[in-house]
């Protein structure tokens, strides 16, 4: 899909930075765990469809918890932290101070 967009459509990913981090997993390198992996300012949260049609997708939703986990959050001003830096986080979104 990130080699020929044209077959299914534009993916909501950037293929220059997605394609070298997809190859390192398929040769078998990992992302650190327990780790934090970069910085971002996040959004206002947005229904799922809206972010596909951003995008130029169809909007549809193929979950059937429609209202209730069909949501995304755009990111800003995000900051690759080269390297990882270790931490104890919590599970999905959580606030991190240096």
């Amino acid at each position: 899909m990130l080699k020929n967009p044209a077959v299914c459509g534009q993916p909501c990913l950037h293929p220059d930075i997605a394609r070298p981090l997809l190859e390192n997993i398929r040769s078998g390198v990992r992302a650190p765990l327990s780790h934090i992996l970069c910085t971002a300012i996040l959004g206002e949260p947005k229904r799922g469809d809206d972010c596909a049609r951003e995008f130029g997708e169809k909007a549809g939703n193929d979950s059937d918890r429609e209202g209730t986990f069909n949501w995304g959050w755009p990111l800003a001003d995000v900051e690759p932290l080269v390297p990882p830096v270790p931490a104890r986080g919590a599970q999905g979104l959580w606030d991190w101070r240096p």
